[in-house]
C-alpha cells in the first residue's frame, strides 16, 4: 500500500486526539515506573557508599565486593530503564493503533509482554551497527584519498544510508506491540517487508515530525531568552529576579508537555504507518492475533 505523508501527519493527529487522556495517563505510567527505578539506584548506591566509609580499609575484599556490586547495580539499572522505555513505547503503539482500540490494563499489559522482544531487536540491530559501521568506515578510508570530494561523498552516503534504515525500520515497535510478533529477527524483517517501497514518504513524514518537535521549542524557548540574557548579565535586581526565575520555571514546565505531546505522537506516527502499510482492518487483526 503506498503512503501519503499528509494521511500519515493527519492519521495521527486523530488518534492522538481521540485517545489523549488514556495515552498521557501511559505516559505518566511509566514515567513513574521510570523516577522509582531512579530512587532505588540513589538508595542503593547510598547504602554502598555509607558501608565503604564505615570499612577500615576501603579498599580491603569487602569494600571491593561493595564497589563491584554497585557497578552491577548500575547496570541492572540501564538494563530497566531500556526496558521500561520498551514497554512504554509498545504500550503507547498498542493504544494508538487505529487497527485496535484496547483498554488501558491491556495496552499496559501488551508493553510489559513486548519489552524483552524490544530489546532483542535492539540488541541486534546494535550488533548490526557495529558491524556496518566498521564495514562504511573502511569504504570511507578508502574515499578519503580522493581528497574533499571523496569525504563530501562518504558524508552524503552515510547521511543517505542513514535515513534509509531508518525509514525501513520504523515500525518494528507496532509489529511487537500490534502483530504480536514475539521474536526480534521475524519483527525486523516483517518492518523490513512492510516499508519496502515507502521509504520517502516515512522518511518526508518524519522529517515533518521533526520540524513540529522544533517548532514546538522554539515557541518555548521564545519568552524566557530574556530571563537567561538577565541572569547571564549578573544584573538582576530582587524585582527583576522573579520573572526571570519565573521564566525558566515557564521553560521546564513547557518542555516537560513537549515532551509528553512528542512520545505519544511519535507513537501515534509509528501506528499508524504500521497499520496504514500492513493493508489490515481491525476485525482482521483481532481474529489473526487476538
Amino acid at each position: 500500500m503506498e503512503l501519503s505523508v499528509g494521511g500519515i501527519i493527519s492519521k495521527s493527529f486523530e488518534m492522538v486526539k481521540g485517545r489523549f487522556g488514556s495515552l498521557v495517563g501511559m505516559w505518566f505510567v511509566y514515567f513513574a515506573l521510570q523516577i522509582a527505578l531512579m530512587i532505588a539506584l540513589f538508595v542503593i548506591m547510598g547504602a554502598s557508599v555509607g558501608m565503604m566509609t564505615n570499612l577500615e580499609d576501603p579498599a580491603a575484599l569487602g569494600g571491593a565486593a561493595l564497589g563491584g556490586g554497585m557497578i552491577l547495580f548500575i547496570l541492572v539499572f540501564y538494563l530497566g530503564y531500556i526496558l521500561i522505555y520498551c514497554a512504554q513505547t509498545a504500550s503507547l503503539n498498542a493504544l494508538a493503533s487505529p487497527l485496535q482500540q484496547l483498554g488501558f490494563g491491556d495496552a499496559f499489559s501488551v508493553g510489559l509482554r513486548s519489552a524483552l522482544p524490544l530489546l532483542g531487536v535492539i540488541v541486534l540491530l546494535l550488533i548490526g551497527y557495529f558491524i556496518g559501521a566498521f564495514a562504511f568506515g573502511l569504504v570511507i578510508g578508502v574515499l578519503s584519498f580522493a581528497g574533499k570530494v571523496g569525504a563530501v561523498i562518504g558524508a552524503l552516503a552515510a547521511l543517505v544510508l542513514l535515513f534509509y534504515l531508518a525509514s525501513r525500520l520504523s515500525i518494528i515497535f507496532p509489529t511487537v506491540a500490534v502483530e504480536r510478533v514475539r521474536n526480534p529477527i521475524t519483527a525486523i524483517g516483517r518492518s523490513w517487508s512492510l516499508t519496502k517501497g515507502n521509504v520517502l514518504p516515512i522518511f518526508l513524514a518524519m522529517l515533518v515530525y521533526a520540524v513540529i518537535v522544533i517548532g514546538l521549542c522554539v515557541i518555548v524557548l521564545l519568552p524566557v531568552l530574556g530571563s537567561f540574557a538577565s541572569l547571564a548579565s549578573g544584573n538582576v535586581g530582587p524585582r527583576a529576579a522573579a520573572p526571570a526565575f519565573g521564566g525558566i520555571a515557564f521553560m521546564l514546565v513547557g518542555f516537560l508537555v513537549i515532551g509528553v505531546f512528542v512520545t505519544i505522537f511519535n507513537a501515534a506516527m509509528q501506528s499508524v504507518i504500521h497499520a496504514q502499510l500492513s493493508g489490515s482492518t481491525g476485525e482482521d487483526l483481532s481474529e489473526t492475533f487476538g
